[in-house]
Protein backbone atom coordinates (compact mmCIF):
# COMPACT_ATOMS: atom_id res chain seq x y z
CA UNK A 1 0.00 0.00 0.00
CA UNK A 2 1.00 3.49 -0.56
CA UNK A 3 3.80 2.99 -3.36
CA UNK A 4 3.74 3.01 -6.66
CA UNK A 5 2.12 -0.87 -8.52
CA UNK A 6 4.31 -2.47 -10.52
CA UNK A 7 3.38 -4.26 -13.60
CA UNK A 8 3.52 -7.33 -11.51
CA UNK A 9 0.67 -5.98 -8.88
CA UNK A 10 -1.53 -4.94 -11.63
CA UNK A 11 -1.36 -8.82 -13.02
CA UNK A 12 -2.67 -9.96 -9.55
CA UNK A 13 -5.62 -7.71 -10.03
CA UNK A 14 -6.10 -8.57 -12.86
CA UNK A 15 -5.90 -12.15 -12.12
CA UNK A 16 -8.20 -11.67 -9.41
CA UNK A 17 -10.58 -9.44 -11.62
CA UNK A 18 -10.65 -12.66 -14.33
CA UNK A 19 -11.07 -15.56 -12.11
CA UNK A 20 -14.45 -13.43 -10.57
CA UNK A 21 -15.54 -12.81 -13.69
CA UNK A 22 -14.93 -16.14 -15.87
CA UNK A 23 -16.32 -18.91 -16.46
CA UNK A 24 -14.56 -22.19 -14.45
CA UNK A 25 -12.17 -23.85 -15.62
CA UNK A 26 -11.23 -25.18 -17.81
CA UNK A 27 -13.36 -22.60 -20.22
CA UNK A 28 -11.82 -21.44 -23.45
CA UNK A 29 -10.92 -17.82 -22.91
CA UNK A 30 -9.39 -15.09 -25.08
CA UNK A 31 -6.93 -12.87 -23.75
CA UNK A 32 -6.81 -9.69 -26.01
CA UNK A 33 -2.96 -7.82 -25.61
CA UNK A 34 -1.39 -10.04 -23.88
CA UNK A 35 1.84 -8.29 -23.35
CA UNK A 36 4.26 -10.62 -22.02
CA UNK A 37 1.85 -13.14 -21.14
CA UNK A 38 1.87 -13.44 -17.20
CA UNK A 39 -1.72 -13.63 -16.90
CA UNK A 40 -2.04 -15.76 -20.10
CA UNK A 41 -0.05 -18.47 -18.45
CA UNK A 42 -1.45 -18.16 -14.92
CA UNK A 43 -5.16 -19.07 -16.34
CA UNK A 44 -3.33 -21.60 -18.22
CA UNK A 45 -2.33 -23.00 -14.89
CA UNK A 46 -5.55 -22.31 -13.69
CA UNK A 47 -6.80 -25.14 -16.17
CA UNK A 48 -7.90 -22.58 -18.73
CA UNK A 49 -7.80 -22.88 -22.13
CA UNK A 50 -6.04 -20.03 -23.17
CA UNK A 51 -4.89 -18.03 -26.19
CA UNK A 52 -4.00 -14.73 -25.71
CA UNK A 53 -3.47 -12.10 -28.70
CA UNK A 54 -0.97 -9.10 -29.20
CA UNK A 55 1.33 -7.96 -31.45
CA UNK A 56 4.50 -8.54 -29.84
CA UNK A 57 3.23 -11.70 -27.59
CA UNK A 58 5.70 -14.17 -26.64
CA UNK A 59 6.44 -17.29 -28.16
CA UNK A 60 4.38 -20.08 -27.16
CA UNK A 61 1.34 -22.30 -27.58
CA UNK A 62 -1.03 -20.13 -26.13
CA UNK A 63 0.14 -17.31 -27.70
CA UNK A 64 -0.34 -15.63 -31.28
CA UNK A 65 1.82 -12.30 -33.00
CA UNK A 66 -1.75 -10.56 -34.04
CA UNK A 67 -4.27 -8.06 -33.33
CA UNK A 68 -7.95 -8.68 -32.59
CA UNK A 69 -8.72 -7.03 -35.91
CA UNK A 70 -6.64 -9.64 -37.78
CA UNK A 71 -7.25 -12.50 -35.61
CA UNK A 72 -8.24 -15.57 -37.78
CA UNK A 73 -11.82 -17.19 -36.50
CA UNK A 74 -10.24 -19.41 -33.66
CA UNK A 75 -13.95 -19.05 -31.92
CA UNK A 76 -15.79 -20.00 -30.78
CA UNK A 77 -14.47 -18.76 -26.69
CA UNK A 78 -16.29 -19.18 -23.55
CA UNK A 79 -15.13 -15.82 -22.73
CA UNK A 80 -12.97 -12.89 -23.79
CA UNK A 81 -10.23 -10.38 -21.75
CA UNK A 82 -9.00 -7.37 -22.05
CA UNK A 83 -6.85 -5.29 -19.90
CA UNK A 84 -4.96 -1.91 -20.93
CA UNK A 85 -5.97 -2.89 -24.92
CA UNK A 86 -8.98 -1.72 -25.97
CA UNK A 87 -8.30 1.84 -25.99
CA UNK A 88 -5.75 0.83 -29.05
CA UNK A 89 -7.86 -0.65 -31.05
CA UNK A 90 -8.65 1.75 -34.74
CA UNK A 91 -12.09 1.49 -34.47
CA UNK A 92 -14.30 0.51 -31.65
CA UNK A 93 -17.23 -1.10 -33.30
CA UNK A 94 -15.08 -3.25 -35.72
CA UNK A 95 -13.31 -4.69 -32.54
CA UNK A 96 -16.47 -5.20 -30.32
CA UNK A 97 -18.03 -6.88 -33.49
CA UNK A 98 -15.17 -8.98 -34.06
CA UNK A 99 -15.32 -9.70 -29.92
CA UNK A 100 -18.75 -10.53 -30.38
CA UNK A 101 -18.22 -13.20 -33.52
CA UNK A 102 -15.71 -15.04 -31.25
CA UNK A 103 -18.09 -15.49 -28.06
CA UNK A 104 -20.36 -17.91 -27.31
CA UNK A 105 -24.00 -16.35 -26.48
CA UNK A 106 -23.81 -15.07 -22.78
CA UNK A 107 -20.04 -14.84 -22.80
CA UNK A 108 -18.68 -12.52 -20.67
CA UNK A 109 -16.47 -9.95 -22.31
CA UNK A 110 -14.87 -8.28 -19.33
CA UNK A 111 -12.46 -5.12 -20.11
CA UNK A 112 -10.34 -3.31 -17.87
CA UNK A 113 -9.10 -0.20 -18.92
CA UNK A 114 -8.31 4.10 -18.03
CA UNK A 115 -9.63 7.01 -19.15
CA UNK A 116 -6.38 9.09 -19.91
CA UNK A 117 -8.65 11.93 -20.84
CA UNK A 118 -9.60 12.20 -17.32
CA UNK A 119 -6.17 12.76 -15.89
CA UNK A 120 -5.51 16.11 -14.16
CA UNK A 121 -1.68 18.02 -13.70
CA UNK A 122 -1.64 15.76 -10.75
CA UNK A 123 -2.29 12.61 -12.17
CA UNK A 124 -0.35 12.83 -14.93
CA UNK A 125 2.99 14.11 -12.61
CA UNK A 126 2.33 11.31 -10.67
CA UNK A 127 2.10 8.60 -13.60
CA UNK A 128 5.35 9.97 -15.21
CA UNK A 129 7.28 9.87 -11.71
CA UNK A 130 5.68 6.36 -10.83
CA UNK A 131 7.24 5.30 -14.50
CA UNK A 132 11.00 7.57 -13.61
CA UNK A 133 10.36 9.54 -16.49
CA UNK A 134 10.05 13.20 -16.25
CA UNK A 135 6.17 14.66 -17.68
CA UNK A 136 2.94 16.48 -16.69
CA UNK A 137 -0.05 17.27 -17.74
CA UNK A 138 0.87 18.36 -21.45
CA UNK A 139 3.01 15.68 -21.97
CA UNK A 140 0.32 12.71 -21.12
CA UNK A 141 -2.01 14.40 -23.80
CA UNK A 142 0.55 14.66 -26.33
CA UNK A 143 1.56 10.87 -25.57
CA UNK A 144 -2.27 9.65 -24.99
CA UNK A 145 -4.71 11.97 -27.67
CA UNK A 146 -4.32 8.98 -30.66
CA UNK A 147 -5.69 6.34 -27.84
CA UNK A 148 -10.30 6.30 -27.21
CA UNK A 149 -11.01 8.56 -24.02
CA UNK A 150 -13.61 8.29 -21.53
CA UNK A 151 -16.95 8.43 -23.45
CA UNK A 152 -15.80 6.08 -26.35
CA UNK A 153 -15.05 3.70 -23.43
CA UNK A 154 -18.22 4.27 -21.86
CA UNK A 155 -19.81 2.86 -25.04
CA UNK A 156 -18.57 -0.24 -25.16
CA UNK A 157 -21.82 -2.48 -24.40
CA UNK A 158 -24.21 0.87 -23.83
CA UNK A 159 -22.81 0.60 -19.86
CA UNK A 160 -23.61 2.43 -17.80
CA UNK A 161 -21.27 4.74 -15.72
CA UNK A 162 -21.29 4.69 -11.60
CA UNK A 163 -18.57 7.11 -10.09
CA UNK A 164 -16.90 5.74 -7.15
CA UNK A 165 -15.11 8.99 -6.66
CA UNK A 166 -13.85 11.79 -8.74
CA UNK A 167 -10.61 10.20 -9.48
CA UNK A 168 -12.24 6.27 -10.13
CA UNK A 169 -14.35 5.31 -12.59
CA UNK A 170 -15.94 1.94 -12.52
CA UNK A 171 -18.20 1.33 -15.36
CA UNK A 172 -20.59 -1.70 -15.53
CA UNK A 173 -22.92 -3.05 -18.31
CA UNK A 174 -25.50 -5.99 -17.17
CA UNK A 175 -27.00 -6.00 -20.68
CA UNK A 176 -23.89 -6.87 -22.79
CA UNK A 177 -22.19 -9.03 -19.78
CA UNK A 178 -19.44 -6.08 -19.34
CA UNK A 179 -16.98 -5.19 -17.04
CA UNK A 180 -14.90 -2.39 -17.94
CA UNK A 181 -12.43 -0.56 -15.00
CA UNK A 182 -10.86 2.62 -15.58
CA UNK A 183 -8.75 3.80 -13.38
CA UNK A 184 -6.79 6.90 -12.61
CA UNK A 185 -5.02 5.52 -9.28
CA UNK A 186 -4.75 2.14 -9.73
CA UNK A 187 -3.75 1.57 -6.13
CA UNK A 188 -6.96 2.60 -4.54
CA UNK A 189 -9.43 1.02 -7.00
CA UNK A 190 -9.86 -2.20 -5.23
CA UNK A 191 -10.16 0.00 -1.85
CA UNK A 192 -12.34 2.40 -3.25
CA UNK A 193 -14.79 0.27 -5.43
CA UNK A 194 -14.94 -2.73 -3.20
CA UNK A 195 -13.58 -4.82 -5.88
Amino acid sequence: MGGPRTHYDRAVDLHALATRELPRPPARVLEVGCGKGELARTLAADGYDVLAIDPRAPKGPIFRRTTLEELRDEGPFDAALASFAIHHVDDLAVALDKLHSLLRRDAPLVVRDFAWDLVDEPTARWDYERLGRKGGFAEWCAEHQHLHGFDAMRSIGGAAVELTRDDVREIESAVSNVTVHGDRYPERLEKLTGR
